[in-house]
């Protein structure tokens, strides 16, 4: 067996997506599918960035 591997996943969602919806979606099709290869993946998980710096903006919506 090889060593674990821990991928970590950073993007913005595109404008117009609101994070419910990415959220429904994780759970609904990413997750499930992710889940199904349980030799290649045995976690998932997904944060929401919160809005930090007093607003001035981040790099990233989803980690």
């Amino acid at each position: 067996m090889s060593d674990p591997v821990i991928a970590v996943n950073m993007f913005r969602l595109r404008p117009g997506i609101a994070a419910d919806r990415f959220a429904r979606f994780s759970a609904t099709v990413d997750q499930p599918t992710l889940s199904s290869y349980p030799d290649v993946v045995s976690q998932f998980q997904a944060y929401r960035v919160a809005e930090a710096n007093g607003g001035a903006g981040l790099a990233v919506d989803i980690v």
